[in-house]
C-alpha cells in the first residue's frame, strides 16, 4: 500500500547543516503482508545525493502499541530509496520473518 506523506520541520545543527525531519505511516493494511512502502513528498531542497535516515521507536497507533512498534523495529528492514530532487523519497519496509497488519509510525530525516 502506498500512502503519500508530506511536510517536515527543519533546523540547523551546530555545524551549519540544515536537517529536515518528520514522520510517516507505514500501512500494511488489514490483510497480513510482509512489505509496504510510503512516499514522502514536498521536500524542497532534497537532492539525489541527500542523506536519508529512517528510524522506528516506541509509539502508539490505533492497532499497534509501543511493544508492537519495538518488535516491528527489530524484525523489519526499513530503507529509503534514492531521493528525487525537490520532491522526496520512498520508504520501503520488508520483513522476512513475519506478516504485519495495520499501521506503524516511522521517523525520517534528511540533509545535504
Amino acid at each position: 500500500m502506498v500512502v503519500n506523506q508530506s511536510g517536515g520541520v527543519s533546523y540547523t545543527d551546530d555545524f551549519g547543516t540544515t536537517v529536515v525531519h518528520g514522520t510517516a505511516v507505514l500501512d500494511f493494511g488489514a490483510t497480513p503482508s510482509p512489505e509496504t512502502t510510503v512516499d514522502v513528498t514536498g521536500q524542497t531542497g532534497i537532492t539525489p545525493t541527500s542523506q536519508v535516515r529512517i528510524s522506528v521507536q516506541g509509539d502508539t497507533m490505533l492497532n499497534n502499541d509501543e511493544s508492537d512498534h519495538l518488535l516491528f523495529s527489530q524484525s523489519v528492514k526499513i530503507n529509503a530509496g534514492i531521493p528525487v530532487a525537490d520532491t522526496g523519497f520512498t520508504i520501503y519496509a520488508k520483513s522476512d520473518l513475519a506478516l504485519w497488519t495495520q499501521r506503524f509510525r516511522v521517523r525520517w530525516s534528511w540533509w545535504n
